[in-house]
């Protein structure tokens, strides 16, 4: 019988450990059988189960998977790990949305987004990322908290199919320092010589031909998430997602990748 995310999880640490323990002992495994299951350290389980760890998001989604957990609705376990909150830095609002983020793209398979005036949070540069979650006023355990769930989205490159379009305008706008600005167009170019994301670029010459829209990302079939004037915003529906798969695929076609990306993307270093 498999039990409900909805039983057990709901607003702290402490609850996630007792949802992995009690289905652990439901199952009569033993934390080493679990760790196989996972593919997580037996260590690691072991601290989760105690609570003094909290898991990540790739760690808590492998544990479900390996639980067998019912995930009838991804939206119950997103909420819930939006209304965490823990003496562990993670109650500011950017953790919130980057753990919900990391969640999602944990679950899916293949992820595609567009983005119009920032570099998308998954192709930042920690430097870049850092100087983007750095706005007055943030306290600077926030900083470091956001800025490492952000780079331990990564995890998902060279498990997922990354395609990804950015506009000319997201290359030519200097975020922070020259140097985070170089390096950032550096590490573009680095993504598309080891293949870890199908990066297109929407040159401006091409702005309008298509109808440009707000900011998303796309996972598999299944969810759209996306950016409004009153923040982000999420559709979990096939049907919403199919609307914003052809939406990309028309502003894909007015795009370049391979060497003319590059090349492009070089040309607005020498002008930096």
């Amino acid at each position: 019988m498999m039990l409900k995310v909805e039983d057990y999880l709901h607003d702290n640490s402490d609850q996630v450990s007792d949802l992995i323990t009690r289905h652990r002992a439901k199952l009569k495994w033993s934390i080493t059988e679990l760790a196989a299951r996972s593919g997580l350290s037996a260590s690691t389980i072991s601290r989760i189960e105690r609570g003094t760890l909290k898991p990540s998001e790739a760690s808590l989604t492998r544990l479900i998977d390996a639980l067998s957990l019912n995930e009838d609705d991804k939206q119950l376990l997103s909420k819930a790990l939006n209304r965490e909150e823990s003496a562990e830095g993670f109650n500011d609002r950017y953790s919130r949305i980057q753990r919900s983020i990391s969640y999602q793209e944990e679950r899916a398979q293949c992820l595609r987004g567009f983005d119009w005036s920032v570099v998308p949070g998954l192709l930042q540069t920690e430097r870049y990322a850092r100087w983007v979650f750095s706005s007055p006023g943030n306290p600077k355990p926030s900083v470091e908290e956001a800025c490492k769930s952000r780079m331990e989205r990564k995890s998902v490159f060279g498990r997922k199919s990354i395609e990804m379009v950015i506009s000319e305008h997201v290359l030519r706008s200097k975020i922070g320092t020259t140097r985070i600005h170089h390096e950032q167009l550096e590490y573009f170019i680095d993504l598309h010589y080891t293949g870890q994301v199908l990066l297109h670029v929407l040159p401006v010459s091409a702005g309008i031909k298509v109808p440009l829209t707000c900011s998303f990302k796309i996972f598999d079939e299944n969810g759209v998430s996306f950016e409004t004037s009153q923040g982000a915003v999420a559709s979990w529906n096939r049907e919403s997602a199919v609307r914003w798969i052809a939406r990309f695929n028309s502003i894909k076609e007015h795009s370049i990748t391979g060497e003319a990306m590059v090349d492009l993307i070089k040309e607005v270093q020498k002008t930096i």
